[in-house]
């Protein structure tokens, strides 16, 4: 599990293969139990992921695409990208207009 936070809001816990794959689309690295964002990097970093989750989401006239998909794939797509990203970027958003950094640490 990795835990979010900033003092414009609460905390938004997630696990480890979520949390990781959204801050590889935002265009940062998890380099570590703890990690952090700038306040001042807010704004690029959520202009990142929301491109990264618009340009992987898929389309929505229901086209599928060829391939067998693991188990596991087929569980995490029950939830969208966009689902599972909401809370942190809302995290984000709050930490933006309150100007604060965003800190992590793997539980």
């Amino acid at each position: 599990m990795i835990r979010f936070s900033t003092s414009a809001a609460g905390a938004v816990t997630m696990l480890d293969t979520s949390a990781r794959d959204l801050l590889r689309m935002s265009g940062r690295q998890y380099a570590g139990a703890r990690g952090g964002i700038a306040a001042d990097e807010l704004h690029g970093v959520i202009a990142t992921l929301r491109g990264a989750i618009a340009a992987a989401t898929p389309p929505a006239d229901g086209a599928v695409t060829t391939g067998a998909a693991s188990e596991d794939e087929t569980q995490r797509e029950a939830v969208s990208l966009h689902q599972r990203a909401y809370p942190l970027l809302d995290l984000l958003e709050r930490a933006a207009k309150k100007n604060a950094s965003v800190l992590w640490e793997h539980l």
